[in-house]
């Protein structure tokens, strides 16, 4: 059993009305069972607030939007037969926003359901074959936004080179129903590439594109596509040195809203022993729109001091 207690506190000398505390309170755990067979699950409650990139966020003079979640979720994994592993997991998500001076966002209120599998099929082929059902509900207590149900299916592959080069993709597709009329059909896709170039470099790869539920009230759900590369270089022992970039499209369905996204970040971790550490980066971010006053530049830098109690 773990226990998971999460403080946070943000200041900004440039904007008061950015200043927000957060905190979270989890418990997670894992039991196994006879023969291959495990059980991990876990329950926490998340005290946040939303970035101003987001879609509600009201903008400069007005605070962050506050917003509680609630999160359960369970996992059923049976490793008996090593040519067909099974995974099952099952996941809950209440959304609760609060109003931001006199601004009600009730509508954006919202409960999450997920239900996803994953069947393995080993052939004995240096690649194995996963097939990934999966299901989502979506449900609104307030009217504003129609309920919806998402049907999901893909067919994963992975390939491990000893340790030296591993590949793992997902192809598929995803059907979601609006429970007031409508649907849509669209890709479902992941991969994710590590490539160890040397012992002390790293480099890693991902893209994927997903139909995804939106904060945003009045849409149905959000088209979401992704391309990152990052590589990781540990000159000595201590340091690790990161460089890396993605880009972000997102589509809001039933508009013709489209947002574009480049982020560029650098950063270096320095251990100063087995139990702490200290982080310095430097982060930029560019983001291009079609929705009036969505566009935005930003550079952002940190420092950070992280204890391991054990």
């Amino acid at each position: 059993l773990n226990v998971i207690a999460v403080g946070n506190i943000e200041r900004y000398g440039a904007s008061e009305d950015d200043g927000v505390e957060g905190g979270k309170l989890g418990l997670d755990g894992r039991l196994d069972g006879p023969e291959g067979i495990s059980l991990r699950g876990g329950t926490s409650v998340t005290s946040s607030h939303l970035g101003r990139d987001d879609d509600l966020d009201l903008g400069r003079g007005f605070e962050r939007i506050p917003v509680k979640q609630y999160r359960a979720n369970l996992k059923y994994e049976d490793a008996r037969s090593d040519r067909i592993p099974i995974a099952i997991e099952a996941q809950g998500i209440v959304l609760d926003y609060d109003s931001v001076q006199g601004v009600s966002f009730d509508g954006s209120d919202r409960s999450v359901g997920t239900l996803d599998g994953e069947i393995g099929i080993a052939l004995g082929l240096p690649v194995a074959f996963t097939l990934n059902p999966g299901v989502q509900r979506v449900v609104y207590p307030d009217s504003t936004s129609s309920d919806s149900t998402r049907y999901s299916l893909g067919v994963g592959a992975s390939w491990d080179d000893n340790e030296v080069t591993a590949i793992n993709g997902l192809l598929g597709g995803s059907f979601r129903s609006l429970d007031d009329g409508g649907n849509s059909i669209d890709l479902l896709a992941r991969l994710d590439a590590l490539w160890n170039v040397t012992p002390i470099m790293t480099l890693s790869a991902n893209a994927s594109v997903e139909n995804t539920d939106t904060s945003q009230a009045n849409a149905s759900s959000e088209l979401k596509q992704r391309a990152g590369l990052r590589l990781d270089y540990d000159p000595t022992e201590r340091l690790i040195l990161t460089v890396g970039t993605r880009f972000e499209r997102s589509e809001v369905e039933g508009s013709n809203r489209q947002d574009d996204k480049v982020v560029f970040n650098v950063g270096a971790t320095y251990l100063l022993n087995e139990y702490a550490f200290v982080r310095a980066g430097v982060q930029h971010t560019d983001q291009a729109t079609n929705g009036g006053g969505r566009a935005y530049t930003d550079t952002t830098g940190l420092v950070s001091l992280g204890f391991k109690l054990c």
